[in-house]
């Protein structure tokens, strides 16, 4: 039994191995398959530089073409659905004319806000500012607490 799972985990473990690696390989032959090609007469290196520049050059303008399309599509999704939202505000509008009395607004679900934290009272603060004074010690500071639970 003992031997069995461990079979069964050896095998699956190689075998998951060994998908990821051939698919990273392949996606490292897709962009650098230019690279691979050399030559020892220097006219047909220069050739080949000269053809892994343009290639570069293609590359990136492709790149940057479908970069400003994802932009123009980002911007046309939210004029789209800023109109999608207009045009519900009017009809919901035009519903709250019809029943002014059914409908009201929810306002736990129309104010839903992230709790942030508050900002520190500094007023009362038993340290220094630490810029500004090294006076940190700890026999002062336990008399201004016993000082501050005094005065509450």
């Amino acid at each position: 039994m003992k031997f069995l799972t461990v079979v069964v985990f050896l095998f699956s473990g190689l075998l998951g191995h060994d998908n990821s690696v051939s698919k990273a390989k392949k996606l490292n032959d897709d962009v650098n398959f230019i690279e691979k090609f050399e030559s020892q007469d220097p006219n047909i290196q220069l050739m080949i530089e000269n053809l892994k520049k343009d290639f570069t050059n293609q590359k990136s303008q492709v790149n940057d073409k479908y970069k400003i399309k994802k932009e123009n599509l980002k911007k046309q999704r939210q004029q789209e659905i800023e109109t999608l939202r207009a045009s519900f505000k009017n009809k919901i509008k035009r519903l709250r004319e019809k029943y002014p009395n059914d409908i009201k607004k929810n306002k736990n679900k129309a104010k839903k806000r992230v709790m942030k934290p508050k900002p520190l009272d500094k007023t009362k603060s038993i340290y220094d500012d630490p810029r500004k004074s090294d006076k940190n010690s700890s026999k002062k500071i336990i008399k201004k607490k016993k000082t501050l639970k005094k005065n509450k």
